[in-house]
């Protein structure tokens, strides 16, 4: 599975929610097979580790990891998957993750810290959204830049879907699946 395969790995604090945007991936991967969607993981950030494990074990069976992600490894863990020659991956990120020590700084956020130390190749392959109101997605937008930042359609609980019908978004994922042929 290298290049020409978008390989999507998503960073999300609240696991049910995570796993629903996942399924989302799935979804638009038997519509769209063209694209070659595959869904690595779910990295569920959480500052807990036996809660982690608790929260993960009960979410049952996935065709994709979920994976704990902390303050401390969530730098390197992304950096993993997106420099991966066989798993280049596409990184979809929640802009805040709760516990991540920003204390509602947005400069200070985990996702805004991440996005603003990639070059510009790396910035490419992240995609950041909110679900927490306009005001935040403006603030995300000017910080880590619009063309970055994919829409909420619905956000409840335990479920989230996004507008994955950006044209930047779009423009990348076909861009990836042609490389190779």
């Amino acid at each position: 599975m290298g290049f020409g395969m978008n390989n999507i790995v998503i960073v999300e604090d609240n696991l049910a929610k995570g796993i629903s945007l996942a399924e989302q991936f799935q979804e638009l991967a038997s519509e769209k097979k063209e694209l070659n969607l595959h869904i690595l993981a779910v990295c569920y950030f959480k500052p807990d580790s036996e809660s982690a494990q608790k929260d993960i074990a009960v979410s049952g069976q996935h065709d994709f990891a979920i994976e704990h992600v902390t303050l401390w490894n969530i730098d390197k863990r992304l950096d993993d998957y997106m420099d991966s020659e066989e798993q280049h991956a596409i990184v979809i990120m929640d802009y805040m993750l709760d516990g991540d020590g920003s204390e509602e700084i947005p400069m200070h956020r985990a996702s805004v810290r991440y996005a603003r130390g990639l070059d510009k190749d790396k910035a490419d392959q992240l995609w950041l959204y909110t679900g927490t109101g306009t005001a935040n997605y403006n603030i995300l937008c000017q910080l880590v830049g619009e063309e970055h930042v994919l829409n909420v359609r619905e956000s409840r609980m335990d479920y989230l879907r996004l507008g994955l019908d950006k044209e930047k978004f779009v423009n990348a994922l076909n861009a990836n699946a042609l490389v190779g042929l």
